[in-house]
């Protein structure tokens, strides 16, 4: 169990890697720092990390697709699937979404916008059947109304 001395440090240096580089981006998700990531979800008991780890995903989907747009060669790998495909990443999100601090449902939040912006027709399908992610976003709209008020 990683403590939070080492867990934030490390984070920031992810991030930083993301903003720096579309070759660190790419050697990132080699590595499989998706399922890293979501593992720390899914163990972290503070909602600051659990938070900082959203924004470290939605970060590194944001810069994929940025250089996805940018280069023509259209590598097969494809994020919004890799999420999907990602063991409990999906029900992990949602449980995140629903009731969690107001700063990880905010993260949490930038993450699913993303799926929904990148996904296929296929995809969508998925996120909203299976997942029924329309009653998230009306649900995180109430939590956002309750918040201002």
């Amino acid at each position: 169990h990683l403590n939070e001395g080492i867990r934030v440090p490390s984070l920031r240096a992810i991030r930083n890697m993301i903003s720096k580089s579309t070759q660190a981006t790419r050697w990132l998700l080699q590595q499989r720092v998706l399922s890293t990531l979501i593992r720390v979800v899914a163990h972290e008991a503070s909602p600051l990390i659990r938070a900082d780890v959203w924004w470290t995903v939605s970060m590194l989907m944001t810069q994929h697709a940025n250089s996805r747009k940018k280069s023509d060669d259209d590598d097969d790998d494809d994020m919004v699937q890799s999420f999907l495909d990602e063991p409990h990443a999906m029900r992990l999100l949602l449980r995140c979404l629903s009731n969690d601090t107001f700063e990880v449902k905010q993260e949490s939040f930038a993450v699913l916008v993303h799926l929904l912006e990148n996904a296929t027709e296929l995809q969508l399908e998925e996120l909203l059947n299976r997942y029924n992610v329309v009653l998230r976003i009306f649900e995180f709209m109430q939590c956002i109304e309750c918040n201002e008020e």
